[in-house]
């Protein structure tokens, strides 16, 4: 019995010696808020309804997916020699608790980051090996392999896949819950900012005492869902014999 608690001991210390501090990124849209948005802003519990899942988890891996592009002007499947416009940003998440859904502790998830040209830092791919994740700028890293993470997360209408779309990350940081910023997202933001938990565990419970589904979650859902960023897009030469704009 002493020879197997000191080996949980022993994985436990290990597990707890590979993360590393980390962070979050902020999302930043080029938008201006038509006055009165505030008031379209869901309330926390309206937000938390809206989401199909809020975990935490350890962060094992991140790379570019540029695998079943679409194309940009027809929204079918690319060709071959697509050139791509953007990758899908997949993160691995080991999950430590779940929050808010039907998630469960100990699996592993992968999460689409979706909206990724909104994010500073901004994930990039400059590396010559196409999955490399880069950040620009390069020296303050987005998210970083090891660290604890926070997540909203979305599923895939009529699908699996899981994805971030545009909510905020968070972590534990200093006796309190550091959130993402939100900038120019307007009413579709979350009502949520840092230090308004000091804990992941407090969040949990302001989460719990949350009643059901509202119309105003379900209208906010249904406006998320409305959005395809499932898979990465590319020029294809229909796209270049086309001469299409991209600022259109």
């Amino acid at each position: 019995m002493i020879s197997r608690q000191l080996t949980i001991l022993a994985v436990l210390a290990a597990s707890t010696s590979c993360v590393v501090r980390g962070n979050v990124p902020d999302l930043e849209q080029d938008t201006v808020c038509v006055p009165g948005y505030e008031e379209r802003v869901p309330s926390f519990c309206d937000w938390v309804q809206s989401t199909d899942a809020i975990a935490v988890g350890k962060l094992v891996g991140i790379r570019w997916d540029r695998a079943a592009p679409v194309s940009l002007t027809t929204g079918a499947d690319a060709s071959a020699n697509c050139e791509y416009i953007d990758g899908l940003l997949e993160m691995q998440l080991e999950l430590m608790t779940v929050l808010h859904g039907p998630l469960r502790a100990g699996e592993q998830v992968t999460i689409i980051g979706q909206g990724t040209d909104q994010w500073r830092p901004k994930p990039i791919s400059t590396d010559p090996d196409r999955g490399v994740v880069q950040w620009m700028p390069s020296e303050t890293p987005g998210l970083v392999v090891g660290q604890i993470l926070g997540v909203a997360l979305h599923r895939q209408p009529n699908g699996e896949k899981w994805g971030t779309y545009k909510e905020p990350f968070f972590i534990e940081e200093d006796g309190r819950l550091r959130f993402s910023k939100m900038l120019g997202q307007c009413e579709l933001a979350a009502p949520v900012s840092s230090g308004d938990f000091a804990s992941s565990s407090e969040l949990e419970r302001a989460i719990d005492n949350c009643p059901a589904a509202t119309p105003a979650s379900q209208d906010r859902r249904a406006a998320i869902d409305q959005h395809d960023e499932w898979r990465p897009v590319c020029l294809d030469r229909t796209s270049v014999e086309s001469d299409v704009d991209l600022a259109d």
